[in-house]
């Protein structure tokens, strides 16, 4: 059975993402979709990792020592890549130049018997002949490019002394996100809707444990036992893979996998990535001129939301903004607002039938789109703004802006600190890691918060925006309002993704 790492003080992966006091720690859990990325080990920093460059007296990690002796004998090709400490990142693993590269260098190759992936799975795994029964519960979560064949497999293998990969599990961080933490901790991110979001996925890994593990604890009992293969463990199994899987699809098939070494390249934001891969194996070239002992970056997708970076990789990138923004929703059916609805969360509101309300999302330049106020304003009078009186329309507008303004100013006069106060502790270093998410998160929001009072302010007295500056951020006039129809037949949430990856709602009632 894997040991566990031990935990310390973490943080950010990159030096850009936060100070250098904190530790990095592991990237996590993407909703179900594979995606190109990386984690963190949670261990105290060391020296350079001799076998990586830089300095040659450094002491070596002897859990990539092994790894990489296991990727030789697989037919590996490392070239020019190692895993060590970052150091300038502040301790977590990353990859490194163990000679000078030059653009297009071949560095590593990693050939198929070393993927843990969907196919491979089911070839090596100890439950290859698990994953091709009839069993139902492998029907209806295990086809094939199901990112549950690879969760389902490496929870089996972690525990598996022998398994094929044993080199590589044994050199995996225990990832660390949100997802993993209790109510009171969560509490602190004083979002209601993120808060929200995270029990929604804390809730889907419980049931599909429930669903998938324990039926074939009692059908397998020498592949699965409930007592080992836990709701915990099934969790790091799950937050694992969402963490750090690629997608090696190709035309028509999916491969779902995880690429050991290659795992431990960190983020920077806009990096050209240059990889390739066939049925056989996966090359990775340098994209630029390096020096040896250099960290190797790559990007993990440079237009996530905020959100999904965070229940992802387990940080939110501080160089981009491209995914944070707030959702302001303004419910027309007073049928949406009894007690038991908690109107922050999707899920609530959907459940109530027969109603309607509008979303608009709002980016770092706090720019509310016209046609949200088009919209709101047409469930108001029941006519298009254009064919109203000109002081009509002018009259609906300021009031729904002046609902805005006020409920902003009663969630800023919630919050428990100011955005001055977070950034203030952020700077000053020392925060453990759940701290350092929780302040980095809330200093997001509320300064999208600020911006956008300051925006609706400024149109309540002078009747027009702001002059704005064409921005790459979800705040943009040409992002519509959503319109949801909660009729009694069915629920239509065309944007309910991105009604759910707002790091902020603001809630109105028309």
């Amino acid at each position: 059975m894997a040991k566990a790492k031990a935990a310390t003080t973490v943080g950010p992966k990159s030096a850009s993402a936060a100070p250098q006091s904190i530790m990095q720690s592991s990237a996590l859990v993407a909703l179900g979709v594979a995606i190109s990325l990386t984690v963190f080990l949670k261990f105290t920093p060391q020296s350079l990792d001799a076998t990586g460059g830089g300095d040659p007296a450094a002491a070596a990690d002897p859990a990539i020592v092994a790894l990489e002796e296991w990727l030789l004998e697989q037919g590996a090709v490392l070239k020019g890549v190692t895993a060590r400490a970052a150091v300038d990142s502040g301790g977590g693993r990353g990859l490194y130049t163990t000679t000078r590269a030059l653009p297009g260098q071949l560095l590593l190759t990693i050939p198929k018997s070393a993927w843990l992936s969907s196919s491979t799975v089911a070839q090596r795994s100890g439950i290859a002949r698990i994953l091709a029964s009839a069993d139902p519960e492998i029907g209806e979560y295990c086809q094939p490019g199901s990112l549950w064949t690879v969760i389902l497999a490496l929870e089996h293998e972690r525990h598996n002394t022998s398994s094929h990969w044993r080199p590589y599990i044994d050199s995996l961080p225990d990832p660390t996100s949100p997802v993993l933490w209790g109510n009171a901790s969560l509490a602190g991110l004083e979002s209601p809707a993120l808060v929200a979001e995270t029990h929604d996925l804390q809730r889907h890994i419980k049931e599909v444990w429930h669903a998938l593990v324990l039926p074939l604890a009692q059908r397998y009992p020498d592949k699965f036992d409930g007592g080992v293969n836990t709701l915990e463990s099934f969790t790091w199994s799950a937050l694992t893979v969402w963490g750090r899987v690629f997608d090696l699809g190709r035309w028509n098939t999916t491969e779902n996998g995880l690429m050991p070494l290659m795992d431990f390249a960190n983020h920077r934001f806009q990096t050209k990535t240059m990889t390739s891969w066939d049925s056989s194996i996966f090359d990775f070239e340098s994209s630029a001129i390096q020096e040896a002992g250099e960290e190797v970056f790559i990007s993990y997708g440079d237009h996530k939301t905020s959100v999904t970076c965070l229940l992802n990789y387990g940080f939110i990138p501080s160089e981009s903004t491209f995914g944070d923004y707030v959702a302001i929703l303004a419910n027309y059916d007073q049928v949406l607002h009894g007690d038991e609805v908690d109107p922050t969360s999707p899920i609530d509101v959907a459940e109530y039938r027969g109603g309607y309300f509008i979303a608009a999302r709002v980016g770092v330049d706090g720019w509310l789109p016209d046609k949200f106020l088009a919209d709101t304003i047409l469930l108001l009078s029941g006519k298009d703004p254009a064919d109203l009186d000109p002081a009509a329309a002018s009259k609906l507008q300021t009031e729904v802006l002046r609902k805005i303004a006020d409920a902003i100013d009663g969630a800023q006069a919630k919050f428990s600190t100011t955005a001055a106060e977070d950034e203030a502790r952020i700077n000053a270093g020392n925060l453990s890691y759940d701290e350092w998410v929780t302040r980095s998160t809330r200093l997001r929001y509320k300064r999208m918060l600020a911006t956008l009072r300051a925006t609706v302010g400024h149109r309540i007295e002078h009747g027009q925006w702001v002059e704005q500056a064409t921005s790459d951020t979800w705040g943009s006039d040409d992002h519509e309002s959503i319109v949801y129809h909660l009729a009694d037949e069915g629920v239509y949430l065309a944007g309910d993704v991105s009604l759910r990856e707002a790091l902020f709602h603001i809630n109105i009632v028309l």
